[in-house]
């Protein structure tokens, strides 16, 4: 999910036969107004509320605008002094919530949407804490990635000689070195690079740019090699923008060859699965038989003992793919200072394994 962050995903899809999410949006405009005018400041017209609460809910879950952070600003900047945006968002769902859960009555299925959707609110409402809104960052530039205003930011740092941070993870080891921008168009750059960097990307076929301190964001970008003149480059296109929660100490995932087995209880209930990757932000494990638990929900799973690591964590499930013969199950967990310290260990082994592979590469 390239330009939407993960909560918005769910909220875009609350629409049931009982609860059309269009009609709403009315509702929602009353509750909105009511709550700006318990926490906001008497600087908005009534029709400039309405307005604000229009694009706040087309952005939540319509998806029609992904720039939920400059509708987040706007809020935050016409809040009363003792009020903070996440007391504003919590009044402001748990009114909406009602509403909702209410659609539900005599529902099978709405204990799961409901906690599916407590759970991308909860998710909202702590991303909204961790936003620095005393930043001066055009979110307007980053948000929408328009090639033309990225490209002229970039021909301004290639005029400067300034260079940008290029971040892959071969194998989910990071490689990372600085590029010197050769030349841009108008919607693509040629960079020049380090050897190492050059292969891990060009293999990958894309890479990220830590560009944070010059765009107020990371980006990911295709990438593809391009010789002109006897200089080995690489193609950037396509600059969408990151998540706001990407960390690249995160991003490092090393997959495990021997796939040993970890133990996941769920209700109670146990399952094997086949340890498929680890990283400093949590585990991804494939399984034949499918875990009835909602996206979000906490889970225990029992790590190998050969790994060192605590055997039984806290683990959030973020995510879950299907293929023909079974699940694959991405966990997000808060490893112990221990514990990421063992899987430092483990991932500067493998790092030393692959860049020595990746050097006969060139």
């Amino acid at each position: 999910m390239n330009n939407e962050l993960k909560f918005l995903h769910v909220l875009s899809h609350l629409s049931h036969t009982k609860f059309d999410i269009v009609y709403f949006k009315s509702d929602f405009r009353k509750i909105f107004y009511k709550i700006y005018q318990t926490y906001g400041d008497d600087l908005l017209k009534k029709e400039d509320i309405i307005g604000l609460s229009d694009q706040f809910f087309n952005t939540l879950f319509l998806a029609k605008d992904k720039n939920i952070r400059v509708v987040l600003d706007i809020i935050n900047k016409h809040l009363q002094q003792n009020c903070s945006i996440d007391v504003f968002l919590s009044n402001l769902f748990y009114i909406a919530m009602n509403h909702y859960i209410k659609s539900f009555y005599k529902s099978e299925v709405g204990f799961k949407n409901i906690a599916n959707t407590s759970a991308a609110i909860h998710m909202f409402i702590e991303y909204s804490k961790c936003i620095d809104f005393s930043s001066n960052l055009t979110s307007e530039l980053c948000n929408v990635c328009d090639s033309s205003d990225i490209i002229s930011h970039f021909e301004a740092m290639r005029n400067s000689g300034e260079r940008i941070v290029m971040l892959n993870n071969y194998r989910g080891i990071p490689i990372q070195n600085l590029a010197k921008i050769i030349h841009t168009y108008e919607d693509k750059i040629l960079v020049q690079t380090h050897d190492l960097q050059n292969s891990a990307a060009n293999f990958e076929g894309s890479s990220y740019l830590l560009a944070k301190k010059q765009f107020g964001v990371n980006f990911s970008v295709t990438v593809k090699r391009r010789s002109i003149k006897g200089h080995d480059l690489l193609e950037l296109r396509r600059f969408d923008k990151l998540d706001e929660s990407f960390s690249p100490r995160q991003a490092i995932r090393i997959q495990l060859e021997d796939f040993p087995t970890v133990k996941i209880t769920h209700n109670n209930i146990n399952y094997n699965a086949k340890l498929y990757d680890l990283s400093y932000g949590g585990i991804a494990a494939v399984a034949a038989r499918k875990i009835d638990a909602p996206q979000y929900t906490t889970l225990k799973v029992s790590l190998p003992d050969e790994y060192k690591i605590s055997t039984s964590v806290s683990a959030s499930l973020i995510h879950v793919s299907e293929f023909e013969s079974g699940f694959k199950y991405h966990f997000q967990i808060k490893f112990n200072q221990r514990d990421e310290n063992r899987i430092m260990d483990i991932i500067s082994q493998k790092q030393k394994d692959i860049v020595k592979e990746l050097r006969e590469l060139l």
